[in-house]
């Protein structure tokens, strides 16, 4: 059966299958939902993205690794940027260069580095001393978003962070991006299996007889395409040609999702158990921690100082990939229409030498600081584009309403540093600058091409995602957008 029963002219937007044990799937966009008032009415959904990726786009000494050397649409991919040709979604996006997080004014970024980017970058809000995290500005983006595209979804929001642990470095401010007024910080779930589980495992019944068979039935790893089959079979009678297509492939990307978990995250008993600590800060997969061999060069080799700088992994490619299909099959259910990603935290200590070609094994924020090679650190930057711009394909992939999802949707990515002058170490040409900022942007209209911010600020980088989805008021400090011809 329907847990929503579907009108009379066609089914519900948020119409959901209900299966065995109280498990229930969301469905995808049908031709036979445009029967319904609100597509009569020629209402398409609007959503919002925002990723982070934890480094800057230059490094000491190098200059800018990301800035192409032409405007407009006619520019040439630099290295950091090759992921958009990779995904071919080069001609579906705004790269804007040349922004800037100022040391005094509107939008401003304390002391020190690390403590203070992220409030500034995503609320649009002054930090002014080391003391100011996102408790003391206003909401970030993400939560402004959510006043002008929610609506009745199951969640707000998504928080998620892909980066499975700080490695040396816990720090709670590193790892959050997304804060509302009155409600304090949205913790981002990491675990990848609670992320999943939440979102189509998570409609179990109250009753707790109900709840544990429920429980039971996910231990075995049961599909939860298998479990609401036999009410698919029924639905199915009810479809077309076209939609039993659509029908099919949802079931297949949730098959596929689930399988890819299984590889990531084989403890049953464990993940089973993390259904009661959803939004917790968890990893599932193994953590593989080193030494930091580019570092401890400097040091003798069982030095306390070469054993501090630990670095590690966890396949957050893989994680990173998953996240962004949760996120894309979030939409497709209309089960949300705001989500953050963290790729990776501020100042992150995650191995880098499974990602860039030369394979040393370092660190993101070292690559930033001379160790490896300048190409290392494109390649790094890129992993973030890349990882982006795949969720930017799969929205382009998707229809909608009308046309796409791609042109309902605006997404972001956004660095935590650019590259200039640093007047905590009064220093020139390094990575712990916010000078020469970038942001990516694509979706809902915005105009595709190389774009010279003229010294911006970032946030007004996201003001412009903001306004392409219907927000008509500020971001923090900013009421002007950055204007994209």
């Amino acid at each position: 059966m329907l847990i929503k029963d579907a009108q009379k002219t066609g089914l519900s937007r948020r119409a959901m299958l209900r299966g065995a044990a109280g498990v229930a799937v969301a469905l995808p966009f049908l031709d036979a939902m445009t029967q319904t008032a609100s597509a009569q009415a020629g209402t398409a959904t609007k959503r919002y993205v925002v990723m982070f990726a934890g480094v800057s786009t230059g490094r000491d000494g190098g200059g800018t690794v990301l800035t192409p050397s032409a405007l407009g649409r006619d520019y040439t991919l630099t290295r950091p940027l090759q992921g958009l040709g990779t995904q071919g979604v080069k001609n579906d996006v705004a790269l804007v260069t040349n922004l800037t997080i100022g040391l005094s004014g509107a939008g401003a970024r304390g002391r020190p580095w690390h403590s203070s980017s992220l409030g500034p970058l995503l609320s649009g809000r002054s930090a002014v001393n080391s003391e100011d995290r996102f408790s003391a500005l206003g909401p970030t983006s993400d939560q402004v978003a959510i006043d002008a595209v929610g609506g009745a979804q199951r969640f707000r929001s998504l928080e998620y962070k892909v980066q499975a642990s700080g490695y040396r470095d816990e720090t709670s401010f590193k790892r959050i991006m997304s804060y509302r007024a009155g409600s304090g910080a949205n913790e981002p779930i990491t675990s990848t299996r609670v992320a999943y589980e939440s979102l189509f495992t998570g409609f179990v019944p109250n009753d707790p007889v109900a709840e544990e068979r429920a429980r039971r039935e996910l231990a075995k790893r049961r599909s939860v395409v298998d479990l609401v089959k036999g009410n698919a079979t029924t639905l199915r009678g009810r479809l077309g040609r076209a939609d039993n297509q659509r029908l099919d492939r949802h079931f297949d990307e949730l098959r596929d999702l689930e399988e890819r978990l299984n590889t990531i995250e084989p403890d049953v008993e464990s993940a089973c158990r993390q259904l009661d600590r959803v939004g917790g800060y968890n990893a599932d997969p193994a953590i593989e921690n080193t030494r930091d061999e580019e570092l401890c060069r400097s040091f003798s080799a069982n030095s306390p100082e070469c054993n501090e700088r630990v670095i590690g992994f966890a396949q957050e490619s893989e994680r990173a990939r998953l996240m962004a299909d949760l996120v894309h099959m979030a939409f497709v259910c209309d089960l949300t229409r705001v989500a953050t990603v963290m790729l990776t935290h501020a100042q992150s200590f995650m191995n880098v030498s499974r990602i860039v070609a030369s394979g040393v094994v370092t660190d993101a924020h070292e690559l930033g600081h001379g160790t490896g090679s300048r190409d290392d650190h494109s390649d790094m930057v890129n992993w973030h584009v890349d990882n982006w711009a795949y969720l930017v394909r799969k929205l382009k992939d998707t229809a909608d309403v009308s046309g796409t999802m791609l042109d309902h949707t605006a997404l972001a990515l956004v660095f935590e540093g650019g590259f200039g002058f640093d007047p905590e170490g009064n220093s020139n040409n390094v990575t712990h600058s916010s000078e020469n900022m970038a942001v990516l942007l694509a979706g809902a209209g915005i105009a595709p091409g190389h774009h010279n911010g003229n010294g911006a600020h970032p946030a007004q980088g996201l003001l412009t995602a903001l306004r392409a989805v219907g927000h008509t008021g500020a971001l923090g400090d900013f009421t002007t957008p950055i204007s994209l011809s």
